[in-house]
């Protein structure tokens, strides 16, 4: 199979190693699922939005929205390791709340719209990646705080 070596989890052709470019294995990962979750919820809102009744679904169309923009722009801050600490962990936990709202919905639906689970599933491993990299994040903003005296 193209993009897989032999026992490995399976790599866009072009993906770039975040590791290698000096990004911790935690927040390389972090990145990785807020755009895993940027892709699933816009799947998702497109699929809720194509369900037979999407007025029902407007909540859920809504937080997909929302954990798009915040995971996103979320990690593209992050993939910029030595930009403003402060906004980076804003970011972080504006991502993690929109996750938490967007799965606890998307878990109410999966009986109704497919998509509904597996994004309610990409939510849950987003938010847990991005809560584990919160404490290096609030540890270089009380870092940067120091060195600016």
């Amino acid at each position: 199979m193209i993009g897989r070596a032999p026992g490995k989890e399976p790599r866009v052709i072009g993906e770039p190693d975040l590791i290698s470019h000096g990004l911790t294995p935690e927040r390389a990962n972090a990145i990785a699922a807020l755009v895993s979750a940027f892709a699933a919820a816009s799947i998702c809102a497109d699929a809720c939005l194509a369900a037979p009744d999407p007025a029902r679904l407007a909540d859920c169309i809504r937080s997909c929205d929302h954990v798009a923009s915040t995971c996103s722009t979320a990690a593209g801050a992050m993939l910029r390791p030595r930009s403003d600490s402060s906004l980076q962990a804003a970011l972080a936990r504006a991502a993690i709340r929109a996750l938490e709202h967007c799965g606890r919905l998307c878990d109410e639906h999966a009986d109704y719209v497919d998509q509904c689970g597996p994004c309610a599933s990409v939510c849950r491993r987003a938010e847990s990646a991005t809560r584990s990299l919160l404490p290096a994040l609030d540890a270089n903003v009380q870092l940067s705080s120091t060195l600016d005296v």
